[in-house]
């Protein structure tokens, strides 16, 4: 379970920083204490007494998801580009750059959004987690 927490954690981060571009460089950090709060809380959550697999699974599945589909900012114009279309054009996997018509505020406001079902996962793994006393 933890195992797949930091591989999720760290491959997910990887291809966040190969897509930043320097208008979406403020992301990166953003996704750096996602990824460590998510080891974490996956660490915490590996003690429980019982097993969360298939929440932690969801967990993870929930964080790649958000770093995935977060919009990186492409400088010069008014476009975004989700992480995976943005991974694909620079490693050269795509015919064209992607652009989505969605930029300024709005795009952060659905950047944070993302999080929020992570975020319940990682509040549930972590009540889970504690142990009841009779």
């Amino acid at each position: 379970m933890l195992g797949a927490a930091i591989a999720v954690a760290i491959a997910a981060f990887l291809l966040k920083v190969i897509a930043a571009q320097s208008a979406g460089y403020f992301l990166v950090p953003l996704a750096a204490a996602a990824c460590i709060c998510h080891v974490i809380v996956h660490a915490k959550a590996a003690r429980a007494v019982i097993p969360l697999g298939r929440l932690a699974a969801i967990s993870n599945i929930l964080l790649a998801g958000a770093l995935l589909f977060q919009m990186e900012f492409t400088p010069g114009y008014n476009c975004a580009e989700d992480t995976l279309s943005s991974v694909f054009w620079r490693l050269g996997m795509a015919s064209e750059e992607p652009c989505i018509l969605l930029a300024g505020a709005s795009a952060i406001v659905i950047d944070l959004l993302l999080y929020i079902p992570v975020a319940v996962t990682w509040r549930r793994l972590l009540v889970a987690a504690v142990p009841r006393t009779a």
